[in-house]
């Protein structure tokens, strides 16, 4: 008998008292569900439902403990394994036995464990060990899946990333999803997706400090009005102790200690040091963002996205420094790129609401910014921005009078680079870029408004998508 056929009589053995225990809750039966004395003579010879299951998993045993088995051959086997499962569960509701779950679930596992073993190097296999264990929450067995593929695979950006989300979201574990990070950057700093997604984790914490700060109070209060409070807080009397017969004796005033040590002049202390702390007004994203223009040798593109990414987070006077940050090295080191006048414009635009009159305001200071601009260079902001300027048109509050304004600026804008251009063909494929992103945001009402404008030059995009 050869050693493939040992190890699958050997794996085979250990799965005897699970059909034991199937057979004798009677969730499969010894004469196949199928089966009926009424079906044609071929049929009758259906084999018992345990032997079946005995027979394919024999077959997937020795497929995978044979010389030459692929991965593929352990993600079928993990996957019947599945299937069988699940199949048991339904049966074992519908009679109502209690039978237990953990045996099935440990085999997926198990055979999914044997196969990145024996194939570590093939990521999807790992991929659905990691979604099948975090599917079934099983915690200690994730960390030591995780920690074993990122020692394995050091240099792939996404596991990574998938780690850090990980800990972030389902753990709330924000120490060790920042450690994943930083370590992801030590061995993959070439990847700017990590850059960015280490920027993005650390104005999610700020964030979060400033909607607590929020919650409590604490956006308008400073040290000095906070030990105020504590000392009038103090000096009143409590009535609970109005009748207390102690007396303390009188203390020299040399003795007395002015440390205001009370849990309310604590906690103002610890948040006037927070204050102060630069890691609160923005340090740590300023300083990722630093050394990545210096790795990228001041990508002007890979400045532009970090824009995007802090700026996402708000125009609150804590979590708006990086992004300002952001803008004047742009501003410094790329006055006249595009990409400055874009994020300029995203600034200008951001956190105001299209129903104040400051919106009327900053959308006519933009519009002006790109008039003021070269043809050629319009097109390029306008793809950088577009999002911006579009996205307040799909708003039914927006005032109408600025809506047409608006439509009427873009098809301007359009059709002035289609003049210039003097072919049809870069406009039609800027415009298809243009509706392509505009279908990314589902911004549906604008979409249609402007690709109506220029049917003529997106006449085969429009018999693709049946509009008239």
């Amino acid at each position: 008998m050869s050693a493939a056929t040992d190890r699958a009589r050997f794996f085979l053995e250990r799965s005897i008292p699970e059909l034991q225990e199937l057979e004798r809750k009677k969730l499969f039966s010894k004469v196949s569900r199928n089966h009926s004395t009424l079906c044609r003579p071929q049929l009758i010879n259906i084999q018992e439902e345990i032997t079946s299951i005995a027979k394919a998993r024999s077959d997937h045993e020795h497929r995978v403990n044979a010389p030459g088995c692929r991965a593929a051959d352990y993600v079928r086997y993990a996957q019947w394994e599945m299937n069988l499962e699940s199949l048991r569960r339904k049966r074992a509701r519908k009679v109502g036995a209690k039978a237990r779950d953990h045996a099935g679930l440990r085999r997926v596992s198990y055979v999914l464990d044997r196969g990145s073993r024996k194939f570590p190097g093939d990521l999807p296999l790992w991929m659905q060990y990691i979604e099948f264990t975090r599917q079934q929450k099983s915690r200690r067995t994730l960390t030591k899946i995780l920690t074993a593929v990122l020692r394995l695979h050091p240099t792939k950006p996404n596991l990574w990333l998938y780690a850090a989300d990980y800990y972030l979201q389902t753990e709330a574990d924000f120490a060790t999803a920042r450690s994943l990070l930083q370590r992801g950057l030590r061995f993959c700093p070439q990847h700017k997706i990590l850059w960015l997604e280490y920027a993005r984790l650390e104005m999610g914490f700020l964030a979060k400090l400033s909607t607590r700060r929020q919650v409590l109070g604490l956006d308008h209060a400073d040290k000095e009005s906070l030990l105020i409070d504590a000392a009038e807080r103090a000096a009143v009397p409590d009535p609970s102790r109005s009748g207390d017969p102690l007396v303390l004796p009188d203390v020299p005033e040399d003795h007395t200690d002015n440390s205001d040590d009370t849990p309310e002049t604590k906690a103002a202390a610890a948040l006037a040091k927070l204050q102060s702390s630069p890691a609160f007004a923005g340090a740590i994203p300023i300083a990722i963002f630093d050394n990545a223009m210096v790795h990228f040798r001041g990508d002007v593109d890979l400045a532009e996205q970090f824009f995007d990414v802090l700026l996402s987070f708000g125009v609150d006077k804590v979590l708006c420094g990086p992004a300002n940050h952001v803008l004047e090295h742009l501003r410094l080191h790329h006055p006249d790129s595009p990409a400055t006048v874009a994020c300029e414009i995203k600034d200008t635009l951001q956190g105001v609401t299209t129903t104040s009159p400051a919106f009327a305001v900053a959308l006519a200071s933009v519009l002006q910014r790109i008039n003021g601009l070269a043809p050629e260079v319009q097109m390029k902001v306008l793809r950088r921005c577009v999002l911006s300027l579009v996205r307040p048109l799909e708003l039914d509050e927006l005032d109408g009078d600025i809506r047409q304004a608006l439509l009427s600026f873009l098809k301007g804008l359009l059709h002035t680079a289609a003049a210039e251009s003097g072919s049809g063909d870069r406009v039609r494929e800027d415009l298809r870029t243009l509706f392509k992103a505009l279908d990314a945001q589902r911004l549906k009402k604008t979409t249609v408004v402007l690709k109506a404008a220029f049917s003529t030059l997106l006449e085969d995009d429009l018999k693709v998508q049946g509009q008239p």
